[in-house]
């Protein structure tokens, strides 16, 4: 595993955030096989209505290539191992459907997904995940690398669930009351009822409209027993008059309802009418108390969901706040009822105007849901960022009068939302630069265009590169500055000769870090002396150099500057510069080493080319001399020959006896020549192709070929199992030939000659092997007998040029193979040679 995937393991293990690393494309392969790659949606649904084992088959093809620490805790695993293995368990009907959702997502090639779906642990506890992917740059093609995160939002969906059902059960509470009217004549007496007033007073009868002191009574009992002796005291009322009362009817039954009225006078200010409206609130007033019990039922709640609930009172602008308001944001529990106006002074200023403005247009409109995310002040002054819901409820004039909601700290989920588009970023850089040093060779040129990216990306005012040298007197390392980037305003200093070559040694506190290949970062109002002094001259308020070691060398090191903050650099931020400059140090290495590979291959080729004229020269010189040696030999077996026949009868037998070694000797001497002319030319005769041949029917030439030496030894051949081959056919049947004579050559006396031809079919070869039940040969000549001129046994006992073995090592050299023999003194010899699959036919 390299440097870099090494450290990306390490920043997706500390995610916070549960995460997967999959592998898409087997199953865009898959897709386009099946003919949905690129498909209108409502085609790709069709077909996964008609065949519904392929979703099935198509999750099959997405391969986990790994989780992190998060996801183990989310769904309650133990191991990866163990989370991996019982992965297909972890969808739910409803994470099924998400499935296709993403195959839609992939077929219309989009490079992300998401969506809030449910997953089920491995102890079966079903969740709400907000479901989120992402193709990792670089592998948007092939799919092979993409990005999920998984997160737990099960206390906000049902939270918010019960928001919505509380809702409900408001919107069904609310009905439009029925306003009835009545009017009385003053004078008369007489009393005028619309049926309204009946269906309050539930007076099917209509008894009530019947008796205006009665009708009266009922509504101000306090002055029934002085309106039946005197009507005029109604004037004791403080009319006009609005207010709530309590009614009891017949039955026991008991009713709130609102009432308006007033006296009408005539010209000359005299009453003259009794006029008035009642209006049936006992279903609001009823409301208001299943609400008031509603919202002591949902502080309970939010106590176990550590939301911070709240109810504003539209018509007087306070708003009261649940204990979450304590428990989240530190408030006391003498605070938690306050004025609107508090409440909004307490948003951050950049946000105020636009949640306070989106509060009104929701009340002025028709909707009945708010929602917004806003920084918050908490009590000790800090600021967090919430989510705030609230719902709105409406009179029947459809007037807003209240708003319910609920407040719920999102810190931690933003930030690591934040985090994750950081490290997004960072690995895009990485992949970017990575790319274009697979690409550029001049690792400079690379480095020099990409200073201002990764400034920027960091956020610093100026990125720089310097290169080490040893001082040829002192021994100690000096840093020039090579190539720099500077944000528009800060001044360069790839000028300023002062820091051209600057003198390691009086650096020690970077010094030591840099040669521990550890980077080294300070604030410059806390650093002292050279340290000081060069990062002051430079406006420097903090700086962080990394070091770039190259075959364990010290090689350089890349330094960042922010003039402007005195900053502290975050783990986050040193980890994706150290993996910028361990590219740079690989990418050092790799121009280095590249550089070494052209000079040991222009060496090699040139001593290629001297082998390959002294090789030919050598054979050449062997042929020729094996060619013109033949002459005197053939002379001087010629003229033996003559004397023996013409001094037949003079010579004695001790003279008769030289003759014969000679000729003896001109004859072995013409086979060594023979022999010697043959290895010289194995390889090297017409131009021998490769072709498709049947090794059985090859083998069987040769034996009519050895059919003399065949016969006479009484030899029995035996062939398994030979297949066809791609090969030089001449080649191997010349091969074969010099194996099988030796194997009948050197065989003990009286002992029939066995010989088994066999072959083994491996990956990338043919195992051929020739097993005798010969001489044998001793273990310390297995290797020896391939060398030429090396014989083992007395030429007077066996014939031969010692030159045989060696033929055949050349040509399986030739052909491509190897060859060796295993083998013991009397128990035969088996020799082994291959034959390469990767010949072709030409």
């Amino acid at each position: 595993m390299s440097k870099n995937d090494t450290r990306f393991e390490s920043i997706f293990e500390i995610l916070p955030v549960p995460a997967w690393e999959e592998d898409f494309s087997e199953l865009k392969s898959y897709l386009i096989q099946i003919g949905l790659f690129g498909k209108e949606e409502d085609m790709i649904r069709e077909f996964f209505k008609n065949n519904k084992s392929e979703l099935t088959n198509c999750t099959s093809k997405v391969k986990i290539i790994n989780i992190n620490n998060a996801c183990l805790k989310l769904h309650n695993a133990s191991s990866k191992k163990e989370l991996i293995d019982n992965f297909p368990s972890i969808f739910t009907e409803e994470s099924i459907d998400t499935v296709l959702e993403q195959i839609i997502c992939i077929c219309q090639e989009k490079l992300s997904f998401e969506l809030t779906t449910k997953t089920r642990t491995l102890t079966d506890e079903i969740k709400d995940i907000q479901f989120k992917w992402c193709v990792v740059p670089g592998f948007e093609k092939c799919l092979s690398s993409i990005i999920i995160t998984t997160i737990d939002v099960t206390n906000h969906v049902n939270t918010s669930r019960k928001i919505h059902e509380n809702e409900k059960k408001l919107l069904e509470a609310q009905s439009i009351a029925k306003i009835g009217n009545w009017e009385i004549d003053l004078l008369t007496r007489d009393l005028v009822c619309s049926n309204e007033i009946y269906r309050i007073w539930e007076d099917k009868n209509k008894e009530i409209g019947s008796n205006s002191i009665n009708f009266l009574g009922s509504l101000f009992p306090e002055f029934i027993e002085s309106l039946e002796s005197n009507p005029d005291d109604l004037m004791k009322l403080k009319l006009p008059l609005d207010t709530v009362r309590r009614l009891k009817l017949k039955g026991g039954i008991y009713k709130w309802v609102h009432i308006i009225s007033n006296i009408e006078k005539d010209n000359e200010e005299k009453p003259v009418k009794f006029t008035g409206t009642v209006q049936d609130i006992t279903q609001d007033e009823n409301l208001k108390q299943s609400l008031r019990d509603l919202i002591k039922k949902y502080h309970y709640v939010t106590k176990a969901t550590f939301d911070a609930v709240w109810d504003l009172d539209l018509k007087n602008n306070n708003i009261s706040w649940g204990e979450g308001y304590h428990n989240i944001f530190g408030y006391k529990l003498s605070e938690l009822n306050s004025s609107r106006e508090k409440w909004i002074k307490l948003i951050h200023p950049v946000d105020r105007l636009r949640v306070s403005s989106s509060l009104e247009q929701a009340t002025l409109g028709s909707q009945d849901n708010w929602q917004e995310e806003y920084r918050f002040m908490k009590a000790d002054g800090q600021y967090v960022i919430v989510s705030d819901r609230g719902l709105i409820i409406r009179d029947q004039k459809n007037k807003p009068t209240r708003i319910v909601g609920a407040m719920q700290n999102i810190t931690s989920r933003k930030n690591s939302e934040l985090s994750i588009l950081r490290k997004t970023n960072y690995l895009e850089n990485i992949s970017r630069i990575v790319e274009s040093l697979l690409i550029d060779e001049d690792w400079e040129n690379v480095l020099k265009n990409c200073l201002g990216e990764i400034g920027k990306t960091v956020n610093v005012d100026r990125v720089y590169f310097l290169k080490n040298k040893k001082d040829q007197t002192t021994g100690y390392l000096i840093a020039r500055q090579i190539y720099e980037w500077c944000r528009e305003g800060i001044s360069s200093q790839i000028d300023n000769q002062n820091y051209q070559e600057i003198p390691l040694e009086l650096y020690q506190d970077f010094l030591q870090k840099a040669l521990k290949k550890t980077p080294y970062s300070a604030i410059t109002s806390q650093t002292s002396g050279h340290t000081y002094k060069i990062l002051s001259e430079q406006g420097i308020k903090s700086i962080l150099k990394i070091p770039i070691y190259f075959k364990d060398t010290f090689y350089g090191s890349i330094g960042f500057d922010d003039c402007t903050t005195e900053r502290i650099w975050s783990e986050e931020e040193i980890s994706f510069l150290q993996t910028i400059t361990s590219n740079f140090g690989v990418a050092i290495e790799k121009a280095a080493f590249k550089d070494s590979l052209r000079k040991v291959n222009s060496e090699l080729n040139d001593s290629n080319k001297n082998l390959a004229l002294s090789n030919s020269e050598l054979e050449q010189f062997a042929y020729v001399a094996s060619h013109d040696l033949q002459e005197p030999l053939r002379m001087i077996t010629s003229f033996l020959s003559l004397i023996e026949r013409k001094y037949h009868d003079k010579l004695d037998e001790k003279g008769k006896s030289y003759i014969h070694f000679a000729k003896d000797g001109a004859k072995r001497m013409r086979f060594i020549i023979l022999d010697l002319l043959e290895f010289s030319r194995v390889g090297k005769v017409g131009k021998i192709e490769n072709h498709l041949f049947n090794s059985n029917e090859a083998v069987s030439e040769v034996e009519k070929l050895l059919k003399t030496q065949i016969v006479n030894s009484e030899a029995k051949i035996i062939k398994n199992r030979l297949p066809q081959i791609v090969s030089k056919e001449s080649a191997f049947q010349q091969l074969i030939q010099n194996l099988l004579s030796n194997a009948i050559k050197y065989q003990k006396p009286n002992i029939q000659p066995i010989i088994h031809i066999d072959c083994e079919d491996h990956k990338h070869e043919w195992l051929f092997s020739v097993r005798d039940n010969g001489l044998g040969i001793a273990p310390e000549y297995h290797d020896k007998i391939f060398v030429i001129f090396q014989r083992l046994h007395d030429e007077n006992e066996y014939s031969g040029s010692g030159i045989g073995l060696a033929i055949c090592k050349k040509i399986v050299d030739y052909l491509g193979g190897k060859i060796w023999v295993q083998s013991d003194i009397d128990k035969g010899s088996t020799f082994y040679f291959t034959i390469p699959k990767s010949n072709y036919v030409q």
